[in-house]
């Protein structure tokens, strides 16, 4: 326990001395409790440094002391009063030194230690010594990767199902890799960079096919390792099985569209030649009744004209007869150009058209028709009313021709979105399924179709014939 004197003041320290540096007025100790520092004049101890462990020798420098500790080799500033530790991370070999074994020369400061000497240079580094961090384990879906080297690899193919990665970094040759800080990003994973300190296991679950690029370096911005890493999509994800299947897709449509086009072109097709057939039908009819009717009554009226002429014949009563004649041949030509094509239809509208032919057909007493038009709106699609007209006519001539029935009712229904038409008779009936459909009814599915209506038609014997048909507007 040595002590210090002066002239009238006596220190006794309690703790070991193993070295001393006098520096100008200040005296400094190397202890068993660390490094403490003594004002010659003032007689004043104090700690300097947050050394507690046993300090054995130190040196003066430019910027403070440089001691030998249980710790490491440390470098007080005095400037600072701040403390730099040098241990094996800066490649100092051991941290047990010997008391008082030290020795300065022009390039550095020896140290003595169990082992042998200790040697800092004077120019003491201002950073640690640091090594590049590497892969130096790869685990795929928690197996072990042993294909090859991982951390001499910079590239690697996987499956989609080989999507759960995990990652062991190291710093090859590093004295005390634990303490070591490591920086990593795995691009397409990570937002920003990552870091841990030493070894470490780094995880990356389920990662969706693409490509990935795993960068590992040091906290001096060096980089150890990149590896690429692709993740290939299953085949059904790939860009050419998508373009096959569009393209697939694309095939499809345009037959389903040629298809419905064919299908419509022959619907097409069909009701045209129904259609001529129909006209070609009636063409036949009113030659027919021009031939046999209209041409025997004109042969009759010139063969009673012709009488007339003669002498000694009853001329006025052949003229009398000539002319009933000529009446009765105006009227059944007013009956056919009112079958064809009423002048009412397009001067008057649908409603006086329809009137007008109920008219001609309750003249003939065996028929009563009913109509109820009061609801509907006239239309200016003539078009429109010109299939209405028909249809009703063909359902008229069927009801008189084949139908034995003493009623029929009509009615047309104008509502928000459609026209309604209702026609009903209380003749004979007929079975749908049993029956060939003739012109007059075929007709009628042409006229509907033409128009994209819909038409419920029920008809059964003895029970009458009921229409209903629903006209889009």
């Amino acid at each position: 326990n040595p002590s210090f004197s002066s002239s009238s003041t006596s220190l006794r320290a309690s703790f070991e001395i193993f070295d001393i540096v006098v520096d100008k007025n200040f005296a400094f100790f190397a202890t068993n409790d660390g490094v403490f520092r003594l004002a010659i004049d003032t007689k004043k101890l104090e700690r300097i440094t947050d050394i507690r462990s046993s300090c054995y020798a130190l040196f003066k420098t430019s910027n403070g002391l440089l001691i030998s500790s249980d710790m490491a080799i440390c470098e007080w500033d005095m400037k600072k009063n701040k403390v730099h530790r040098f241990d094996h991370y800066h490649g100092v070999p051991t941290s047990i030194f010997n008391m008082k074994s030290k020795e300065e020369l022009t390039n550095g400061y020896y140290f003595g230690n169990r082992n042998g000497l200790t040697f800092v240079n004077k120019e003491i580094p201002n950073n640690r010594r640091v090594y590049k961090p590497y892969i130096s384990k790869l685990m795929i879906n928690e197996v072990h990767y042993t294909d090859s080297n991982i951390n001499e690899m910079n590239f690697l193919n996987l499956k989609y199902d080989q999507n759960y990665l995990s990652f062991e970094f190291s710093n090859i040759g590093y004295i005390d890799a634990m303490n070591n800080l490591i920086f990593y990003k795995l691009e397409g994973a990570d937002l920003k960079i990552q870091k841990l300190y030493g070894a470490g296991l780094v995880r990356y679950p389920h990662l969706s096919p693409g490509d990935y690029c795993l960068i590992v370096y040091n906290q001096e911005n060096q980089i150890g390792q990149t590896l690429t890493i692709i993740i290939h999509p299953p085949f059904w994800k790939t860009w050419w099985f998508r373009l096959i299947i569009l393209i697939i897709g694309f095939i499809t449509v345009y037959f389903i569209i040629k298809y419905r086009t064919m299908q419509l072109q022959k619907k097409e097709h069909e009701k045209l030649r129904l259609m001529l057939r129909s006209q070609e039908e009636e063409r036949k009819r009113i030659a027919r009744d021009l031939h046999d009717d209209f041409g025997a009554r004109l042969s009759a009226i010139k063969l009673f004209l012709k009488a007339a002429t003669k002498s000694g014949n009853n001329q006025n009563e052949l003229v009398q007869t000539s002319s009933e004649a000529i009446d009765q041949t105006i009227v059944e030509l007013r009956h056919l150009l009112v079958h064809l094509s009423p002048k009412s239809l397009s001067e008057n509208g649908l409603k006086a058209a329809i009137e007008e032919i109920t008219e001609m057909v309750l003249k003939s007493k065996e028929l009563d028709i009913e109509l109820d038009l009061e609801s509907y709106k006239e239309l200016k699609d003539s078009e429109f009313n010109f299939v209405i007209y028909r249809i009703i006519l063909e359902l008229i001539n069927n009801t008189i021709k084949y139908a034995n029935a003493t009623q029929i009712n009509i009615s047309l229904v104008t509502r928000v979105d459609v026209i309604v038409m209702i026609y009903h008779d209380n003749g004979i009936g007929f079975e749908m399924d049993k029956i060939k459909k003739g012109y007059g009814l075929q007709n009628i599915f042409s006229y509907v179709e033409s128009r994209h209506a819909e038409m419920t038609f029920n008809s059964y014997n003895s029970k009458g014939v009921n229409v209903i048909i629903e006209f889009p507007i």
